[in-house]
């Protein structure tokens, strides 16, 4: 079995550490736009006030804000964090008339 060297460990150790990060803590993270519905759908607070809707579509917009497509109405949910394990939700009506 062939040794590895202890650059080509380092490099890969730094790699690895970089796409972690890139993954989890950028404003835009790519696991929760790839997750978006089922983050939205599993919430207990959000499942509940979204009961009486038929959720069409769920798109991550990037830094915890969700664009909601439920029937014919647009809701735009922020995820606010109030410390490292506690958020809240904070959920607004899009309207797009300008009559």
């Amino acid at each position: 079995m062939k040794k590895v060297s202890k650059k080509t460990l380092i490099i890969l150790l730094i790699s690895c550490s970089f796409i972690f990060v890139l993954l989890s803590k950028c404003p835009y993270r790519i696991l929760q736009k790839i997750n978006a519905e089922k983050i939205i759908l599993n919430d207990m607070i959000l499942s509940s006030q979204f009961s009486n809707k038929n959720i069409v579509s769920v798109e991550y917009k990037g830094d915890n804000t969700f664009l909601i497509n439920a029937d014919e109405d647009l809701f735009i949910v922020v995820r606010e964090n109030t410390s490292f394990m506690n958020y809240k939700w904070s959920v607004f009506e899009y309207k797009y008339d300008l009559q």
